[in-house]
Parts: C-alpha cells; sequence; structure tokens
C-alpha cells in the first residue's frame, strides 16, 4: 500500500512560480544547498503544512502534497499515515555523516582499519557497535545498508 500512496502524491512543477529573476534563483541556490539530490524538504514546519514538501531538481524547485490524512515523513521520504509521522515540525530530514568506505585509494594502511568521514582510520571492529568512536559519530551512521 505504500506504493499506492506514493503514486497518489500530487506532483506540481511549479516553474512559473519560481525560477525567473536574480532574487528566486538565489534564494533557491539557497535552500537547496547542502541537500541530497532528490532530497525532499518542507519550508514551513508545523501539523498545517505536514503534507507539503519541496524538491532541488536540475529544472528548479518542484512542489509535492501528499493526499489528504498522510503527511510527510522525512526520514523516510514519502508519504505516511498522519498518525505514523512525528516529524512535522521539522524542516529537513536529519543529516548523518557517513564513513569514507569506498575510496579509489584506500584512505587506511591497515585493511583492519575503516576511515571515518573526516578521514581518520580507526579499528573495523569500532565500527556499528553503538558507540560513537568517530568524532562526527560516522562509524555508526552506514550500519544495516
Amino acid at each position: 500500500s505504500m506504493e499506492l500512496l506514493r503514486h497518489l502524491a500530487v506532483v506540481l512543477v511549479i516553474a512559473g512560480v519560481f525560477g525567473q529573476d536574480d532574487d528566486e534563483l538565489a534564494l533557491e541556490k539557497k535552500l537547496c544547498q547542502g541537500k541530497s539530490a532528490g532530497e525532499l524538504f518542507r519550508l514551513a514546519g508545523g501539523k498545517d503544512s505536514c503534507r507539503d514538501v519541496i524538491q532541488c531538481t536540475a529544472g528548479g524547485l518542484q512542489a509535492i502534497r501528499c493526499p489528504p490524512s498522510l503527511a510527510f515523513d522525512l526520514e523516510k521520504q514519502t508519504c505516511d499515515w498522519r498518525w505514523a509521522v512525528t516529524n512535522c515540525d521539522k524542516l529537513t530530514k536529519e543529516k548523518k555523516v557517513k564513513p569514507l568506505l569506498v575510496t579509489d585509494e584506500p584512505l587506511c594502511e591497515n585493511e583492519n582499519y575503516l576511515a571515518c568521514g573526516d578521514g581518520v582510520c580507526i579499528e573495523r571492529g569500532l565500527f556499528c557497535n553503538d558507540v560513537p568512536d568517530c568524532k562526527d559519530g560516522s562509524d555508526e551512521n552506514a550500519c544495516g545498508e
């Protein structure tokens, strides 16, 4: 049924509203800064605006509204039953720093070590042990993925 809910989400492209003058382009750039590709976020928090999210696309900002009785879950990045969504007051998905597990050249000389998000190498066994051992906590952010 989640698949059905996703298809029900009305996608409104507001190319006409956004995207002409420099002020709007600057605002768009500011809104999209630091967001991952395709990430959906809110312009306003609170119960009344929990159905509405915005996405940064190559063509500009796109607004998406969940169907009535549904709300947008920022963490799951999808529409869900209103009672199941607990992040209506938040504007963006929680940013989690990822460890540097896939790099062109290995970052750690010892193969029993893995690199934190800041490039510091720690023992492989310290990853995913429910204790943040990296300064940025990234050793606990790529578990079960």
